[in-house]
């Protein structure tokens, strides 16, 4: 009866597990599907099935999302759960939350950013090049022959690459992933320090004082005026478009279904698509105006002396934990890291009433140096010259330009197990739940080494050259 009771509570707690790790990916994926519409541009006055052409490459890159997002959530959101994993688990109501639960989340999303971006991403944006007057399924086979061609011939490159270099014992996923954290390495050693410097300048944006309420103020009637003009604009030139497309109806041509307009009508699309963007612009700075003329002075104020505390204890913190992960390499002092279960007895509570002690000093300030590490890589990556043009604007991003910025994503979301314990960012193991790869570049320490160096230098010089050494000098 004993093995038959175990077998039947094992059995229950993979179903319970598979239902919560669908449920948590189903909402994430609405959220994602949510947020891209958001970011997508609409024609719907130019093509009346937008909509559905670009309903597949959508969905494609809500999943591509979900995973990269998910990726990104995990490692702080796991530290703070593991924390309080021993009390909550005693709860009667709340056991089926236990490192079991965590370690399925963990697999299921590093593995789905490898499948997102190197299957899903790759099939979203061969789909939107192929033939514009073929249907949905029509598309889907050419993409997806495309994609087949593709995917030969990067499983050939890896493989002459497996020979050259003597890795023939290595799965094809490992060395795409070895190179997606080599990438990720050396442009986080230019990005980090940018982003950095992005985070300090968005904290001077805080208004401290009442001359720029006052301005804000003054500001956003101009941009009302301003927006009450472009929309009569948009109703002259439309006004105009109805009037060239029913002359253009009087002298209709078809070839292969096409309707034919002449050039007029094409100018006025151009100019509508010109007036909507600038639309869309003017909108969005009148509504940070707005924002921050809402608030009061002591709400700015405090705002601002919080976020600039925050900013720099982060920023100290991260430069003194990178440096000191550098110190333990040079000296050979251990710097172990730890499993699921070990790092719950290592670092969780014991009782409810011990929650304020020093495991939540130290809980809490990996915490912050892992939100704060993505957060000034993710800045940090559009400050960069290649990549600022492509970041993402409400309501007036083209489909390339999403699937471009969700690959982003899960190239840094599939490096962060690797690259965040490298710099001694936390102390979990995050390798061991990672699917697709292996310790090879932990075991070639002189690229830890070099790595935590750059970025330790790099961060600290930039910040103390902006606001140190440049007052000096004057």
């Amino acid at each position: 009866m004993v093995p038959h009771r175990a077998n039947e509570e094992e059995f229950y707690a993979q179903v319970r597990e598979g239902i919560l790790v669908f449920l948590l990916f189903l909402g994430t994926l609405v959220s994602a599907f949510r947020i891209i519409g958001r970011f997508q541009l609409k024609h719907r006055d130019t093509y009346d099935e937008e909509s559905s052409e670009a309903l597949v490459p959508r969905l494609l890159c809500s999943c591509g999302l979900t995973f990269a997002a998910l990726a990104f959530l995990f490692i702080p959101t796991a530290v703070i759960m593991l924390y309080a994993l021993p009390v909550i688990s005693s709860n009667y109501y709340l056991n089926w939350l236990d490192a079991s639960l965590l370690t399925s989340i963990a697999r299921y999303t590093f593995f789905g950013t490898i499948l997102s971006l190197f299957g899903l991403i790759p099939l979203a944006y061969f789909y939107t090049e192929t033939d514009l007057f073929k249907g949905i399924f029509g598309k889907l086979h050419e993409a997806f022959s495309v994609f087949l061609l593709v995917s030969v011939l990067t499983y050939i490159l890896v493989f002459i690459m497996r020979g050259i270099f003597g890795l023939e014992h290595k799965p094809h996923f490992v060395i795409l992933h070895w190179w997606i954290c080599s990438t990720v390495a050396v442009v986080s050693c230019r990005a980090i320090p940018l982003g950095v410097m992005r985070i300090f300048e968005w904290v001077q944006t805080i208004p401290l004082n009442s001359k720029e309420h006052e301005e804000a103020n003054e500001r956003l009637g101009y941009l009302e005026r301003d927006r009450i003009v472009l929309h009569q604009k948009v109703e002259f030139h439309q006004s105009r478009l109805r009037k060239h497309m029913f002359d253009d109806l009087k002298a209709i041509e078809f070839s292969n279904s096409r309707m034919l307009v002449n050039n007029t009508t094409r100018s006025i699309f151009t100019v509508l698509q010109g007036l909507k963007s600038e639309i869309h612009y003017t909108e969005k700075v009148h509504h940070e105006i707005q924002q921050r003329a809402r608030r009061s002075p002591i709400q700015r104020s405090l705002g601002f002396v919080v976020s600039v505390v925050v900013s720099i204890i982060s920023w100290l913190l991260f430069i003194c934990t990178v440096s000191m992960s550098l110190f333990k390499g040079l000296f050979s002092i251990s710097g172990k890291l730890f499993t699921l279960d070990q790092y719950r007895i290592l670092s969780g509570l014991t009782k409810f009433e011990d929650i304020l002690n020093w495991k939540l000093v130290e809980t809490g300030s990996e915490f912050i140096l892992i939100v704060y590490f993505i957060l000034a890589l993710v800045a940090g990556c559009y400050q960069l010259e290649p990549l600022r043009k492509m970041y993402p604007s409400r309501g007036n991003t083209s489909m390339k330009n999403i699937i471009a910025n969700v690959t982003l994503m899960l190239i840094i979301g599939a490096a962060l197990p690797t690259i965040v314990p490298i710099l001694g960012l936390t102390k979990l193991d995050l390798i061991e739940l990672y699917p697709v790869t292996d310790y090879t570049i932990q075991n070639q320490f002189w690229l830890p080494f070099v790595y935590r160096i750059l970025i330790a230098t790099s961060s600290s010089y930039i910040v103390l050259d902006r606001y140190l050494l440049s007052n000096l000098s004057t």
